[in-house]
């Protein structure tokens, strides 16, 4: 995959960056409705994209990132913010 490609559904774009243990990753947020879910899922159907800079070993649907979509959908009144 290179820069300027379009994201298919649910698909994750991953470059490495110059720097060693970092990427690049490009992919579609959760689904808000799965966001209470205890699995989360990309929503395949978003037009927008996270653009993510960070350690390659970075998951698009692990606890950092699920944190972080919860953060932004419920403003700390889910009970894990920080």
């Amino acid at each position: 995959m290179a820069y300027g490609e379009e994201l298919g559904s649910g698909q994750v774009v991953k470059v490495p960056a110059t720097d060693a243990g970092y990427c690049h990753l490009k992919f579609p947020p959760m689904r808000e409705d799965s966001l209470s879910w205890a699995r989360p899922v990309l929503d395949d159907n978003s037009t927008a994209i996270i653009d993510f800079y960070g350690p390659c070993d970075h998951d698009p649907l692990g606890n950092d990132e699920i944190k972080a979509q919860r953060r932004l959908k419920f403003g700390g009144i889910y009970g894990d913010s920080e």
